[in-house]
């Protein structure tokens, strides 16, 4: 089972709000989602969060190599999570 983590942008009259998914890629569904100011790795951990029971651990996920995905502390939490992260080679 495949999983893949991304951020989106969407601009609101008071600023941007950030919206962090977790979607699963075979039947294309939302596992959960996190929203926020700001876009720190707290983001996608709380986005993991709310995916539903104890369904993370073996998870392989296919992040981008943005700085929330490649920082000690996401590391943690896919650790944490028995978790493996995969992200493709840079062409």
């Amino acid at each position: 089972m495949a999983r893949v983590l991304d951020i989106s942008y969407i601009p609101t009259g008071d600023g941007w709000l950030y919206l962090a998914t977790v979607l699963d890629l075979e039947p294309r569904r939302l596992l959960g989602y996190s929203m926020a100011t700001h876009m720190c790795t707290s983001l996608i951990r709380d986005a993991l969060d709310d995916v539903a029971g104890d369904v993370t651990a073996g998870m392989v996920f296919h992040p981008d190599r943005g700085s929330q995905y490649i920082s000690l502390e996401f590391a943690q939490v896919i650790s944490d999570r028995q978790m493996v992260q995969f992200a493709g080679r840079i062409r």
